[in-house]
């Protein structure tokens, strides 16, 4: 084979091999929570803590059942509740009466069709939670430590 055409499919081969490089990697995403460095604040020196991204769950309420009735997220999760259903729902912690197992869940009073309440679970723990207005409607959210 000619050196020139060698040369030729060698240079070839690289341009392809670098396009390929860039069209695949603009494809590639970040892992969540990251992205430029903090940066040190001029008055204090202090770099600041990064940011992380807060991860979203939803459960729906229809018909006096939660779904999914149990949900497993990382802690720093906001989580949905909807209500889809005719019947108002008021998601609370447990244990009924007293609710002080996630101190903070709770929506405060009932959701009618079309609204909803969230929370963020910060706190590695198992949440149980019911509907205040028929507390035999339970579910629970099993909060794992995050990444």
């Amino acid at each position: 084979m000619p050196k020139t055409i060698r040369t030729s499919l060698i240079l070839v081969g690289f341009v392809l091999l670098g396009a390929g490089c860039l069209r695949f990697g603009a494809r590639v995403s970040p892992p969540a929570g990251t992205g430029p460095a903090p940066q040190a604040s001029p008055e204090s020196g202090v770099v600041p803590a990064p940011t992380p991204a807060v991860s979203e769950a939803i459960i729906e309420y229809q018909d006096g059942l939660f779904n999914p009735a149990i949900l497993r997220i990382k802690a720093g999760t906001k989580v949905t509740f909807k209500n889809r259903g005719a019947k108002s729902v008021w998601p609370v912690s447990g244990v009924h009466p007293a609710h002080k197992i996630c101190p903070g869940f709770d929506a405060l009073r009932a959701l009618d069709k079309g609204e909803s309440y969230s929370f963020v679970f910060t706190e590695v723990k198992d949440c149980p939670f019911h509907n205040h207005i028929a507390p035999t409607e339970k579910g629970k959210i099993e909060v794992k430590a995050g990444e």
